[in-house]
C-alpha cells in the first residue's frame, strides 16, 4: 500500500486544479497533507459555460454547500437531455439517466431489436425517457423534493464556478501561489522532486498536472507519450462566441451544418455557441463565413468576439508517471467530449485516491490506474465520435466520410455491428460515464433500421404496451415546477428552427 502523501502540489489555478485540490482536501486533513496550487488565473473574454454533474453536488456538500444554495449562487440550470438536429432524418434526444427509466428501458431495447429485425413498429425513442418528457413540458426536478433519482447535469457560468471554488479553497488550508512554472527537477529514478517558480522552489510527494493541453508537468516526464485516437474526420478546430439571453430550456442542442456542427449551451443569462469543423475540409476563413451566415439566418447577435481554437484528439499513454498525475485535459481528454470534463477530473482523482489505498506494489498500482483512466477516456471518446462517424447525413464531402465501418473506433464498430445484426448490445468497459441505454438511444435516434419493414403478428399488443409506458411516464410529471416562470425570449427555440 502506498503511503498517504504529506505534501501535494497542483499546477493550474483553474476549475480543474481547484476541483482537484478540494477533492484531495476532502480525503486528507490539513494535519495529514499540505496542498498547494501553482499558477495564474486566466481571464476569459468569452462568458464560457461549464457542465457539471452529481459528483460536484456531493463534493460541495462536503464543504457545507447544499444543492439548493450553490444552484442559486451560480445561477445553475438543469440540463436533462441533449437534442441533436440535422444528424438524421428527424431530430432526436439523448436523455440523462433517471431511476424511473430503469422500469422500462429493457422494453425500449426489446422494441428497438424487433424493429432492427425488420418489423414495422412505430415508436419514438424520445417517448421512452422521462427526462425528455420533462423538457418537452418545460418541467424540471426540484431539489430534494423530486421523487426520482436523475443523473442531473447543470450548466453554469465558468467564471462564477471558478470564483466559488477559489472561495472554498481559501477556507480549507490550501495555499495558492500566483506564480508561473519556470523549470522542473527530476531525480535519477525519473520522479519529480521540485518545481522552480518565480517565487521560489516547490517540493512535494505528488504533483498533479491540471494545466490542460499545455501539459506543463506530464509532458516533461520520462516515458510520456501521446496516443492518437483513430478518427477519419478530424474536427481539429472550433469557433467560440457567446450571446446574452434571459431564459434557458433544460436541454443542450447540437445542430449539424454542411461542414460541421454547432453546439449550444446556456444558462439563464448567456448562451455559449461552439462551431466545430475540420481543417481537412474547410479553412478557417471559410468556417468563419459559414458560422456568421448561420448566426444571421437565425437572427443571433453575438456579444463577444469570435475566437478560433485549435484542438486535439489524443490521450496520454500514461497519465500517472512516477509521482506526477495528469488530470482532465492534461491527460489528453479530447475537445468533442469536453462537456464531461468536470466528471473526468473528479473520476480521475477518485481513481487516484482508491489506488493508493490498495495493497499492491507501486508499479502495479500505477499500471491499474493508467488502464482505468485510459478506458474511461476511450469510452467517452467512442460515444462522442459515434455521431460523427455513423450519422446518416450524406449531403457534403464532410458528412460522406467515412462510409467504411472498419475505420471506426473498435468499441463503436463492435456495438454498431451488434445493432445492425439485431443483437443485444454488450459492452465490457466502464459504465460510469455513458450508460448502455445511451447507446441504444443514440443508434435509435440516428435511424439505423432496415428499409423494408414487415408487420409484426402481435403489433397491437406491442403498441398498447408502448402507449401504456408513455402514459405512465407522463403521469410522473404532475405538479413539478416549470423552468419558465417569468416568460421571456427562448433562444434555444429560435436555434431549433434551423
Amino acid at each position: 500500500m502506498l503511503a498517504i502523501p504529506k505534501k501535494i502540489v497542483i499546477t493550474g489555478q483553474n476549475t480543474q486544479g481547484l476541483l482537484t485540490a478540494l477533492m484531495l482536501r476532502s480525503a486528507y486533513s490539513p494535519e495529514m497533507t499540505t496542498i498547494e496550487i501553482l499558477g495564474k488565473r486566466q481571464n476569459d473574454a468569452n462568458a464560457t459555460i461549464t457542465v457539471v454533474g452529481q459528483k460536484l453536488t456531493q463534493l460541495l456538500a462536503n464543504y457545507g454547500l447544499m444543492e439548493s444554495e450553490w444552484m442559486v449562487m451560480l445561477d445553475a440550470k438543469y440540463k436533462l437531455r441533449k437534442r441533436y438536429i440535422g444528424w438524421s432524418d428527424k431530430p432526436f434526444c439523448i436523455a440523462n439517466k433517471c431511476k424511473v427509466d430503469t422500469l422500462h428501458q429493457p422494453m425500449f431495447a426489446e422494441i428497438s431489436k424487433l424493429k432492427r429485425q425488420g418489423h414495422d413498429i412505430n415508436f419514438a425513442s424520445d417517448d421512452f425517457f422521462f427526462c425528455n418528457y420533462l423538457v418537452d413540458k418545460q418541467l424540471s426536478p426540484n431539489g430534494t423534493d423530486f421523487p426520482f433519482l436523475i443523473e442531473k447535469q447543470y450548466q453554469v457560468a465558468s467564471q462564477s464556478l471558478e470564483e466559488l471554488l477559489i472561495n472554498l479553497v481559501t477556507k480549507t488550508n490550501i495555499h495558492i501561489s500566483n506564480s508561473e512554472v519556470d523549470a522542473l527537477q527530476l531525480d535519477k529514478s525519473g520522479k519529480l522532486t521540485l518545481i522552480e517558480c518565480d517565487d521560489g522552489h516547490h517540493t512535494g510527494d505528488y504533483f498533479f498536472d491540471c494545466t490542460g493541453f499545455e501539459q506543463t508537468l506530464i509532458s516533461n516526464m520520462p516515458g510520456h507519450g501521446q496516443e492518437k485516437l483513430p478518427m477519419v474526420r478530424v474536427n481539429d478546430r472550433y469557433i467560440l462566441c457567446t450571446i446574452k439571453q434571459t431564459q434557458a430550456l433544460a436541454e443542450t442542442q447540437c445542430l449539424a451544418l454542411k461542414t460541421g456542427f454547432v453546439e449550444s449551451k446556456s444558462t439563464e443569462t448567456s448562451t455559449e455557441l461552439k462551431y466545430f469543423f475540420s481543417s481537412k475540409f474547410t479553412d478557417e476563413q471559410q468556417a468563419i463565413i459559414e458560422f456568421s451566415q448561420f448566426l444571421r439566418d437565425n437572427n443571433i447577435m453575438i456579444d463577444s468576439e469570435m475566437t478560433m481554437f485549435t484542438s486535439v484528439d489524443h490521450m496520454v499513454r500514461s497519465p500517472w508517471i512516477g509521482n506526477c498525475i495528469a488530470v482532465g485535459d492534461s491527460s489528453g481528454f479530447n475537445h468533442l467530449a469536453s462537456e464531461n470534463s468536470i466528471d473526468v477530473v473528479q473520476s480521475t482523482v477518485d481513481f487516484f485516491l482508491s489506488s493508493i489505498q490498495q495493497d499492491t506494489a507501486e508499479d502495479e498500482t500505477i499500471d491499474q490506474f493508467n488502464s482505468r483512466v485510459k478506458t474511461y477516456h476511450t469510452f467517452l471518446y467512442a460515444f462522442s465520435h459515434s455521431l460523427l462517424l455513423l450519422n446518416n447525413r450524406r449531403d457534403t464531402q464532410y458528412w460522406q466520410t467515412p462510409q467504411d465501418i472498419n475505420v471506426v473506433h473498435p468499441l463503436v464498430r463492435n456495438l454498431f455491428v451488434d445493432w445492425i445484426k439485431a443483437q443485444d448490445l454488450v459492452t465490457d468497459p466502464i459504465y460510469d460515464c455513458i450508460g448502455l441505454y445511451g447507446w441504444y438511444g443514440l443508434f435509435s435516434g440516428l435511424g439505423h433500421y432496415p428499409e423494408n419493414l414487415k408487420a409484426h403478428p402481435n403489433i397491437k399488443k406491442i403498441e398498447d404496451n408502448i402507449s401504456d409506458v408513455i402514459s405512465k411516464l407522463r403521469g410522473c410529471c404532475l405538479n413539478f415546477p416549470t423552468l419558465h416562470q417569468n416568460g421571456g425570449r427562448k433562444v434555444d427555440e429560435k436555434i431549433t428552427s434551423v
